[in-house]
């Protein structure tokens, strides 16, 4: 997400680039054809009647850490007519369990300490606007103390360091870029605040507010943020990236930093934003990197934008206080799980702007959207395979220790009376079943069993989201991931006996 002193806004203008452009194009792309498994619930199942939703118990996908958010640092100090005792409730109410932290990292080091990245001179930071030690830290300290885990999101930094039109870092000074990078991650660990992650740039292909020129760029900014950390004792530090704005086009930024073999060994995660984006195809290929690659799929911005008239610097469509915004939501963390298959969650925002609550605390329709995700999937959660009869009915079904929580979204503007079964057809009783439609953001329902037919019946209002917690409802037997694994494995020796 873009963010502005100002105000909050998406904006700027983004290139088209064809998925893989760059070194090792060719190769990827094969690579991702012979990695193409199938994809829970993404279309209706003409296996299994209309009315009905089936769970495959047999089917895992991938495990998820549970999920957190993006937020803003401020509004513990009080600035911009935050009230900190009023707000501080959602880290009881929401079971979030890492925060990318929105910092003003140009208040850091407003000019640079001296010409030696490999040397920090301390009293070169934090001397001009103090927000680092007045915010970020008694945040991330707050955090830390609940067990949620702080990182840093890097946006932005003093005008020393990036400047012009786009606002662009010169190659040359990558290093200075690692040290103040470097730095921070050393102030948190002094404060009691450990930091094993860290990013190179929030969108670097879009002006938000930094931009980089190609991927190779990118690349090169994470190798020398790497040779600074480990200069300054963070060789235990990893990155994730590309953090690319949108799904489209992920393929192109994150090819040649995998194609580097330190910086792939360092790479946590593959991260994207979900903006401007509903459609399967971008998804699938960034589930398909993370198989290709290994590693896992953080959707590191939950979030949505119409792109015909909002989100730029016109309108605006992201209003957390509305019940659009909030339907907007529900469906991205539904592609980002399904399509996608990320296994990290980052909502876009907890606190500060387009935040889920108001100044004083008000809950806003979106706060109930995060609420069904984040209470119904903790982590070590598993998302397993379902097939809905009705192409209307989005499905989520999840395995965990603690039973089978699932999460059903009505997109129709009807009623719909469904049935709920297991492919292992077990007996099935609902617990915790909670709904949100416009208006009604957190209905309580009650407890539902199976019927003498062997089905559980429930009633999904009108563009609706439902969470309920399911028990166990049998064995799980394979992952597309594995089998997909053995399929390439088999063809590669079959092609080089």
């Amino acid at each position: 997400m873009t963010i502005r002193n100002e105000t909050s806004a998406r904006s700027g203008a983004f290139s088209r680039r064809q998925f893989l452009q760059g070194s090792g194009a060719v190769l990827a792309a094969f690579l991702l054809n012979l990695l193409s498994l199938p994809v829970a619930n993404v279309n209706a199942s003409a296996d299994v009647p209309a009315d009905v939703i089936e769970f495959d118990p047999s089917v895992a996908y991938q495990s998820l850490e549970g999920v957190g958010a993006n937020s803003f640092t401020f509004p513990i100090s009080g600035d911009e007519d935050w009230e900190w005792d009023n707000v501080k409730f959602v880290f009881d109410e929401l079971d979030l369990h890492y925060i990318r932290g929105v910092s003003w990292l140009a208040n850091w080091e407003s000019e640079n300490d001296n010409d030696d990245p490999d040397t920090i001179d301390w009293s070169g930071f934090d001397t001009l606007d103090p927000t680092v030690s007045t915010e970020d830290v008694p945040f991330a300290q707050y955090l830390t103390a609940r067990g949620i885990s702080y990182e840093l999101g890097v946006w932005d930094t003093a005008e020393w360091l990036a400047n012009g039109d786009p606002r662009r870092i010169e190659p040359a000074d990558y290093p200075e870029l690692g040290e103040l990078l470097a730095a921070y991650l050393l102030n948190m660990k002094a404060n009691g605040v450990p930091q094993l992650l860290t990013e190179v740039q929030n969108e670097p292909a879009i002006t938000a507010r930094i931009q980089y020129d190609s991927a190779n760029d990118l690349r090169d900014a994470g190798l020398a943020i790497l040779d600074q950390l480990d200069a300054h004792g963070l060789g235990d530090v990893q990155l994730h990236g590309p953090n690319h704005h949108r799904p489209k086009d992920v393929g192109y930024w994150i090819t040649p930093w995998m194609a580097n073999e330190r910086l792939a060994a360092r790479t946590t995660a593959i991260s994207y934003h979900t903006w401007w984006s509903d459609q399967f195809a971008p998804y699938d290929e960034i589930r398909q990197l993370g198989e290709l690659y290994g590693k896992p799929v953080w959707a590191s911005e939950i979030g949505f934008c119409p792109l015909d008239t909002g989100c730029f610097r016109g309108s605006s469509h992201l209003r957390p206080w509305t019940w659009d915004s909030a339907w907007d939501f529900a469906m991205s963390y539904y592609r980002a799980i399904a399509w996608s298959h990320a296994s990290r969650l980052y909502h876009w925002s907890l606190l500060g702007r387009d935040s889920v609550v108001s100044e004083t605390g008000e809950r806003y329709p979106t706060f109930y959207i995060l609420k069904h995700f984040a209470n119904y999937i903790p982590p070590g959660s598993e998302y397993l395979a379902a097939e809905s009869g009705d192409s209307q009915v989005l499905v989520l079904f999840f395995e965990h220790s603690s039973g089978n929580p699932a999460i059903l979204i009505n997109t129709s503007d009807e009623t719909k009376s469904m049935r709920l079964t297991s492919s292992e057809r077990t007996s099935l009783v609902s617990s915790r079943r909670i709904t949100s439609t416009e208006g009604s953001y957190e209905q309580p329902g009650v407890d539902l069993k199976t019927d003498e037919e062997g089905y559980m019946p429930i009633v999904l209002p009108a563009q609706s989201v439902t969470s309920l917690l399911l028990p166990e409802v049998g064995p799980r037997l394979a992952t597309p991931v594995a089998l997909g694994t053995l399929a390439l494995l088999s063809r590669w020796k079959r092609q080089h006996p």
